[in-house]
């Protein structure tokens, strides 16, 4: 389910926008979860998404692998910059 919900996000950041005053990355109960969370509703305040810098912060490759699946799939080519 946190996963579902980073990518709902990543396909469309508008939708954090909405939700951000009811959840934060703490709530995310997977570390690694919370660590893409934390990033990613970061660079969504400051209008830059950006997934490359999301999957480099990880050295493990499944995780890096883990964040790819989460911050990749649909991210807006306009936060992507």
């Amino acid at each position: 389910m946190q996963r579902l919900l980073l990518t709902w996000i990543t396909d469309n950041p508008q939708l954090y926008i909405k939700i951000k005053k009811y959840i934060s990355p703490e709530d995310f109960t997977e570390e690694l979860y919370s660590r893409v969370a934390k990033r990613m509703f970061e660079d969504i305040d400051k209008g830059q998404l950006n997934p490359a810098a999301i999957i480099n912060m990880f050295d493990d490759e499944r995780q890096q692998s883990e964040a790819a699946s989460v911050s990749l799939i649909g991210a807006s080519p306009l936060l992507r910059r």
